[in-house]
């Protein structure tokens, strides 16, 4: 864990916790295993588009085919419209209608588009798994006097979605009514209003509340806009490159000669050089741990800068306050809530 901002918590006031969801408390499963699932979801949705549309006849008679054509064009439909209006979900019936138009559809009703839309959601509890720490970290912070709620961006949501949550063991330790799905809202991070619809339905206010996420862009942005303090948890592969190139500097500046006894070492000052030497090691170790923490707080705040200009953000606007690798990490930092 990194405080990249030390002074934030001091004497600041915390009652509220929000939290992210993909690669804040789920991660994904193995992608072999993922490919098969959504091999499946593709197959079940040219189903639904045949049963929806018949007695008219399919552009592919492959299903496999279509219906890996027709993720992809509903992929890129949704990405165009992002690019568009990034801080608006995409109206689902029109994608969808759009992507099957593009693939030689005639114009359907949007009830056609709805439902086929729905039958390309894969589940929650198919394509994900909850961080080991995730329920015990919510459960021990609930304790702790902290409110807990939810702001994610996704495209699916709705009943199925709230049940995957139930599946998941989110609900009840976060209540449905504190959260708010980008899917539901009509509004993506980082824009404000999707933050404080689920600030009013928990009466909270931005100067006392923490937003957790992976994106630096759509949590840790969206968060310091409202004046809110901002925790990001990058994901694994930027830890792994982050230790990489700090080891990797580090070796390079190492020095060979720090464990060298002096020339003049004798039985006589044993004792008192055992002791310097012990003091000096441990004041080496800790220098080289302050260094590496540092190192590895450079990488990522690097990163944070490097891409806030690829998104025409301000580096202050991007700059998280805490940094943690494991979402228990946040017990060290709020203890309680109320002043820190």
């Amino acid at each position: 864990m990194y405080l990249t901002a030390k002074h934030a918590l001091v004497g600041r006031t915390v009652r509220y916790l929000l939290f992210d969801l993909g690669n804040t408390l789920w991660k994904g499963i193995d992608p072999v295993k993922y490919d098969a699932i959504e091999q499946k979801t593709n197959d079940y949705a040219v189903t639904v588009l045949h049963q929806l549309l018949a007695p008219m006849p399919l552009p592919s008679s492959d299903t496999k085919v279509l219906g890996q054509r027709l993720r992809e064009m509903v992929s890129q439909q949704l990405r165009d419209a992002l690019r568009n209006n990034p801080e608006v979900e995409p109206d689902a019936a029109l994608i969808t209608n759009n992507a099957l138009y593009r693939l030689g559809f005639p114009p359907v009703d949007r009830t056609v588009g709805l439902k086929v839309f729905e039958a390309l959601n894969i589940r929650i509890p198919q394509r994900r798994s909850l961080d080991d720490d995730a329920l015990s970290t919510l459960n021990t912070l609930k304790a702790r006097g902290f409110s807990l709620g939810v702001v994610t961006n996704r495209h699916w949501g709705g009943d199925t979605f709230q049940e995957d949550l139930h599946t998941m063991g989110i609900c009840p330790v976060i209540d449905l009514k504190h959260m708010a799905i980008s899917a539901d809202v009509g509004l993506r991070k980082p824009n404000p209003e999707l933050f404080q619809h689920t600030l009013r339905t928990l009466n909270a206010v931005p100067e006392e509340t923490v937003m957790v996420g992976d994106s630096i862009a759509a949590d840790i942005r969206g968060a310091k806009m409202l004046g809110m303090l901002a925790v990001w948890k990058p994901k694994p592969r930027l830890w792994a490159e982050a230790r990489s190139t700090v080891n990797l500097r580090f070796n390079e500046e190492a020095n060979p000669d720090d464990q060298e006894q002096p020339d003049h070492y004798t039985e006589h000052n044993a004792g008192t050089y055992e002791l310097r030497a012990a003091v000096a090691s441990h004041n080496r170790t800790k220098w080289r741990a302050n260094r590496y923490y540092a190192g590895v707080e450079g990488y990522f705040l690097a990163y944070v800068s490097r891409h806030s200009k690829k998104l025409n953000i301000l580096p202050g606007d991007a700059q998280p306050d805490v940094i943690i690798e494991h979402l228990s990490d946040l017990l060290d930092v709020f203890t309680q809530a109320g002043t820190q």
